[in-house]
């Protein structure tokens, strides 16, 4: 098993002494260690700006002493003594926008001129300590990385990789398909779906497997001659309709014409005076008499031809 541990923020320092971020110490890291099982290797993550010199020293000689390989991570920044614990691993990888960085001790404090001279005699001390651990480790001269700290120097990924600091730089993880063309037929490979499928049957649960669908049958298109008939037939039926419509449009007109014949010949009649016509009637002395006949009460014969052909306009309307 992998135990995976994690440290982050000012190391060996609670959060409320040094900084608002949630600090790391020796027991933290060994409280993450000790909640794994059957360990065969550690992945420590680190991304802390540094803190306590020998805290630091001593998570990094905790993780160089273990007997499984371990392995570091440099996630955001692996500064001042977080260096240290970052070069415990024998193999260590750093995030492309990572860094490291290695200064000279400091230190806040107040005394004397003795003390203060003590004081600094302290921090040269240390400061060569981390020199000549930074050269075993790296490989690099003890002057190169003694001025290197002297200038407070910040390296990024490709840096740290080229100076020793980190064996390589984290590369990001691409989706590959993998294609044997050497059988013709190819190894298929179980699914996610059809694992789990497998784990529920095993465990009992009911798996629903959905219907087969029945495939969509397209539609085949009428022939091309059957289109063509159907287009001569119903421009038939149009042309039809059409010669039909202008038969009634000109018997309308015929009929309008007529109609309005009959009416000027009306008018004509109602102008005319009152006329008489006598005819013999016979009467038992064979003598003719006559009786008068009113021309509105007795029409002349063309003007009854008139009312006859109106009363059958009217009948075929």
């Amino acid at each position: 098993m992998i135990a995976r541990i994690y440290i982050s923020g000012p190391i060996g320092f609670p959060p409320d002494d040094y900084s608002e971020e949630m600090g790391t110490t020796l027991a933290d890291v060994r409280r993450q260690f000790n909640s794994f099982d059957d360990v065969t290797e550690v992945t420590a993550y680190i991304n802390s700006p540094g803190g306590d010199v020998r805290e630091g020293f001593a998570i990094h000689d905790f993780l160089n002493t273990l007997s499984v390989p371990v392995t570091t991570v440099a996630e955001g920044r692996a500064w001042s003594i977080a260096s240290v614990i970052f070069l415990a691993g024998s193999k260590r990888m750093i995030a492309p926008n990572a860094t490291v960085m290695i200064h000279n001790p400091l230190t806040g404090m107040f005394g004397n001129a003795e003390e203060l001279r003590e004081a600094a005699d302290y921090l040269d001390g240390i400061g060569t300590t981390l020199a000549e651990f930074y050269a075993q480790k790296t490989g690099q001269e003890i002057g190169l990385l003694s001025d290197m700290m002297n200038a407070e120097t910040e390296l990024n990924a490709a840096d740290s990789v080229s100076l020793g600091f980190a064996t390589e730089v984290m590369k990001a993880q691409v989706a590959l398909a993998w294609i044997n063309h050497n059988n013709t037929d190819m190894e298929k490979k179980e699914s996610v779906l059809d694992r789990l499928k497998k784990f529920l049957v095993a465990e009992g649960a009911a798996v629903e497997t959905p219907a087969p669908t029945e495939p969509e049958v397209a539609e085949t298109p009428a022939p091309v001659e059957d289109e063509n008939k159907e287009l001569e037939e119903a421009a038939a039926k149009i042309a039809e309709l059409e010669a039909k419509l202008k038969a009634s449009e000109d018997a309308s007109t015929k009929q309008a014409e007529l109609l309005e014949a009959v009416a000027q010949k009306l008018e004509e009649i109602e102008k005319q005076p009152l006329v008489t016509k006598r005819t013999p009637v016979p009467n038992a002395g064979n003598q003719a008499s006559e009786k008068t006949l009113i021309a509105k009460g007795k029409l002349t014969p063309k003007f009854e031809e008139y009312l006859s052909k109106l009363e059958t306009i009217k009948n075929q309307k």
